[in-house]
């Protein structure tokens, strides 16, 4: 009670009273914590209102401590401006200006000082009476001041310091070499300027009563403004001049900072975001260089145009860097999709669940997919990454449920698979299009099914030719070892560069006649090494190979000029003799002797190729024209010609040649037919191309009147004889270009008791031609046959009609002990058992019911897997109740008629094959009362493939139901 009547004491005092509020927050604090009971009810909880008045007085002392320091800060204010007042009023009234810059001064400071001191009167708790005393002090100042300037600038003199100022830096400027010098004079006539209006504020301001003196002054004032004007002028114009000056080199110095800075930045950007990062720092330094020269047009073009091919040549690396990624991307994602198909293909040789696991912990090609995975992850594509991480797991669960399912289900291996009491054979190939051969046509096939159809594409059918062949490197008329021969013997006559020939060095002609037949054999390896798709086998082709080519070698040596086919050295010859102009042949045969004087020396230099590729244009030429010779014979007539020309001027003449001429000269003079022979070709003399065709008929006439046959090839060379008078018996050249060989180890139809027989014009005749239209018209059918094969991948889509097993699917009991006997009685009955128990009379349907989402598609799709058999799934509702027939071209809609289209290719398929037809509750009845016929003994049904309307017949068939 004694603190409760001390703090109503208190209370009502009044706050005049020093520490009042001190007191009260104390009493209240010591009461409460003195008697911690005050708070309960039955006490009317006096606490309460003793918190408040302790609130209220906490209150009052932040707000009286608040009062004190503005009082405090507002006196201080007062105080500064005050003395300032007063050492201006000290400095007035002691102090006289003599010039019109003091006064200006004197002025300034007045007006100054006074809006500081009415700026006083805003302040709270301020001193109304000492700010008012100084406020008059200073207007009073400040009219004297104003009059004394008055008077001072109406004396003559008064403005001369600033005409002085203004002449000076009038005669400055000119002076100024440089933009930095240029801004400080502009400063200083800034200053000038702010003065000169001040000043004329000032006397505008005061209050002169005579309006002479007003004017005069101002006009004084203007006078000197009129200069400074022209100052301020001719300041700007040498400005702008040395700016130009400086501005343009300063700017180029920049452009060419920002041009290093671009391929600096454009060297560091590795990731599309840092594209983004650099153009942004480069964006903003053309801003701030716009910035600083925005008086220059022509810069603001300049930087536009840089703008422009900086964007252009960040957005190119961004892209660049884009799609170097995507590929990069993509690659990976295809070799991990490799790699799986490898892992998928080696678990299914395991046999154990510890195997497996192992194989996951340890196998290098699973941590490849990993590391593919990490590194899809670094290049920022998450999807792909997860994808392979998903079917990396995928595939290890169905590793092990495969497995499970092999030693539970499967018996006598992997070939039959139990449900229930019935054995089902096991499918084991592949769904995948091929082409066959089949009764002389091509067809599209695919495999483990009935499906064929013919292919009618015209280019591939141009290529039937080469339909049978296998390999580019043999056919039924040329032997593979041939054909590697053949390939070797033409690089070593052309000794191709290492660079162009994946590192392998050929050597030349005569480095081959060196080696030794096991030497030849390893180079040969060596070579078909390289060759994959050739289909050469180490220990057979490779021997066969080197011993022909030992023969070709031996040949080319001891044949000579005569290694060149008869016909291309008859087609030279009469191009040389008959149909090259006289002018140009002399110039010609100057450069073909340069040419062999040079061989002599380098002997292979190919210097000359030139000259060839000249000769074969004019021969190309002339057998296009004349028709005399074969195309397929002009680039080895240029190549006789120039080693023929280059050597002498004469042809050598091969002896089967020389004797069938001598023959026939001999043949006229006897049966005395040589005037009427010279008759006949002499009256073709203005027809050359007649009269080569004259004598070669005479020749033909000949041999089928002696009946040599043989001597055919060497009609067109005993023609050129004939023609020129150009037999020589020194010319002629025998040399035996025929060799057997023996011991070869391949199989060929060219090859009788391992005995092989070498022509070598023939031979070089039959690979020439073969390397130029077989070898490319297989490689052309092979590519076109890929192209074809895929295409009609894409069109059949043939990933949909494989069968997938749900990864989430558990074979429980309830499917062991009762779905899997139940389905494995049915498709006995529809596709038969395996072993003696399989049925004749096929048929049946296996009808599902349940409510949807029961599992129904996901055990039929894991049974077809299981079998290895096509999982037609045909879409119900897709097809739609306005649906009765089979013929895709009557279906209302896109998606039926797609589903319709799938449900005929099933028909055609005919073999290995479920038709599986999904949500049946949204066909029309009609539409499957077609499958009746299907489904009973007839296993007949009418299907329209193609537009083209059919029957089929799938008794015995493997074909099943499921509706």
């Amino acid at each position: 009670m004694a603190e409760s009547q001390e703090l109503l004491a208190l209370l009502r005092k009044d706050d005049s009273y020093a520490n009042l509020y001190l007191d009260l927050i104390k009493r209240t604090t010591d009461t409460l914590d003195a008697y911690h009971w005050l708070s309960r009810e039955e006490l009317f909880n006096l606490a309460q209102p003793l918190t408040a008045i302790r609130q209220t007085a906490t209150a009052a002392v932040n707000e009286f401590e608040k009062v004190i320091t503005i009082r405090k800060n507002t006196q201080e204010q007062i105080n500064a401006v005050a003395a300032q007042a007063d050492a201006l009023i000290h400095t007035l009234k002691f102090q006289q200006a003599d010039n019109i810059n003091q006064y200006v001064q004197y002025l300034a400071e007045l007006r100054t000082l006074r809006g500081e001191v009415i700026s006083l009167k805003e302040l709270r708790y301020t001193d109304e009476a000492r700010i008012a005393a100084y406020e008059a002090q200073l207007s009073d100042f400040t009219q004297e001041i104003s009059n004394k300037t008055v008077a001072f600038l109406l004396q003559d003199h008064a403005l001369a310091p600033y005409e002085t100022r203004v002449k000076t830096l009038d005669t400055n400027i000119p002076n100024i070499a440089k933009v930095v010098e240029a801004d400080a004079t502009e400063k200083e006539i800034t200053a000038v300027s702010a003065e000169l209006e001040m000043l004329i504020d000032v006397v505008s301001n005061l209050k002169i009563e005579d309006a002479t003196q007003t004017t005069r002054i101002i006009e004084n004032i203007s006078a000197i403004y009129s200069g400074f004007n022209q100052t301020k002028a001719a300041l700007k114009r040498r400005r702008k001049e040395l700016l130009s000056v400086e501005g343009k080199a300063e700017f180029n110095s920049q452009m060419k900072l920002v041009s290093q800075g671009v391929i600096n930045y454009l060297d560091l950007c590795d990731t599309p975001p840092k594209c983004e990062e650099y153009l942004a720092k480069l964006m903003v330094q053309l801003e701030e260089l716009e910035g600083r020269f925005p008086d220059f047009e022509e810069f603001l073009d300049q930087l536009a145009q840089k703008r422009e091919e900086i964007y252009e040549a960040f957005e190119t690396k961004k892209i660049s860097l884009t799609e170097t990624r995507n590929k990069r991307a993509t690659g990976l994602e295809q070799s991990a999709d490799r790699i799986l198909k490898a892992i998928q293909s080696r678990l299914a040789k395991l046999t154990s669940v510890t195997e497996i696991n192992g194989y996951f912990a340890s196998d290098l090609m699973v941590e490849k997919v990993r590391n593919i995975t990490d590194e899809l992850l670094s290049l920022g594509d998450t999807v792909k990454a997860d994808t392979i991480q998903s079917r990396l797991k995928t595939v290890r669960e169905d590793a092990v449920r495969q497995l499970k399912d092999r030693q539970d289900l499967f018996v006598n291996g992997a070939d039959v698979l139990k449900l229930g009491d019935h054995h089902f054979t096991v499918n084991t190939q592949p769904l995948a299009l091929s082409i066959v051969h089949r009764d002389g046509e091509m067809y599209y096939h695919l495999a483990g099914t009935g499906f064929f159809e013919k292919i009618t594409n015209a280019a591939f059918l141009a290529y039937k030719p080469v339909w049978e062949q296998t390999l580019v490197s043999e056919n039924n008329s040329v032997y593979r070892s041939e054909y590697l021969a053949y390939t070797l013997l033409q690089a070593a006559k052309k000794r191709l560069p290492t660079a162009e020939n994946n590192g392998f060095t050929y050597l030349s002609i005569s480095e081959l006649q060196k080696l030794t037949l096991a030497e030849l054999t390893d180079y040969v390896q060596r070579f078909m090494a390289l060759r994959f798709n050739e289909g050469y086998i180490k220990g057979v082709h490779d021997y066969d190979a080197a011993l022909i080519l030992q023969s070709l070698v031996q040949l080319t040596q001891s044949a000579g000029l005569l290694r060149f086919d008869a016909p291309a050295r008859a087609c030279a010859a009469l191009f040389w003799q008959k149909f090259v102009p006289t002018a140009r042949k002399e110039i010609l045969n100057s450069q073909l002797k340069g040419a062999g004087a040079i061989l002599q020396v380098f002997p292979n230099t190919h210097q000359f190729d030139d000259i060839i590729t000249e000769l074969q244009a004019g021969i190309l030429s002339f057998v296009q024209e004349t028709k005399l010779c074969p195309e397929a014979n002009v680039a080895e007539a240029a190549e006789y010609l120039f080693q023929e020309i280059s050597q002498q001027d004469a042809f050598i003449i091969a002896g089967e040649a020389a004797s069938l001429h001598t023959s026939f000269t001999q043949y006229l003079t006897q049966n005395n037919a040589q005037n009427t022979y010279e008759t006949s070709v002499k009256a073709l003399e203005k027809d050359p191309v007649a009269q080569v065709n004259l004598v070669q008929h005479w020749l033909k006439a000949f041999i089928a009147q002696t009946n040599e046959p043989g001597k055919a090839e060497f009609i067109p060379e005993a023609t050129v004889l004939l023609l020129t008078n150009a037999y020589q018996a020194q010319q002629v050249v025998s040399a035996s270009l025929h060799v057997t060989l023996t011991g070869l180890r391949g199989a060929h139809a060219l090859i009788q008791a391992q005995k092989y027989e070498l022509h070598f014009n023939q031979f070089l005749n039959k690979l020439r031609t073969y390397e130029a239209n077989v070898v490319p018209a297989f490689n052309q059918f092979t590519q076109l046959k890929k192209n074809l094969t895929h295409a009609f991948e894409e069109e059949l889509r043939l990933n949909e009609f494989k069968p997938r097993v749900l990864s989430s699917f558990v074979r429980n009991k309830l499917i062991d002990q009762v779905y899997l006997p139940l389905i494995g009685a049915n498709l006995a009955k529809q596709v038969g058992a395996a072993g003696e128990r399989k049925r004749t009379d096929l048929m049946g349907l296996l009808l599902l019911l349940s409510p949807p989402g029961y599992g129904k598609t996901t055990i039929i799709e894991y049974i077809a897997n299981r079998l290895g058999i096509i999982f037609m799934k045909i879409n119900g509702p897709a097809i739609g109740h306005n649906v009765t027939a089979l013929d895709p071209t009557e279906a209302p809609n896109a998606a039926a008629r797609e589903e319709l289209e799938k449900l005929n290719l099933s028909f055609e398929m005919g073999d290995n094959v479920m038709i599986y037809i999904d949500d049946i509750q949204h066909c029309n009845p009609e539409f499957l009362q077609k499958f009746i016929s299907l489904c009973d003994a007839q296993r007949k049904i009418e299907g329209v493939y193609k537009g083209k309307s059919k029957t089929y017949d799938f008794r015995g068939k493997k074909v099943c139901v499921v509706m």
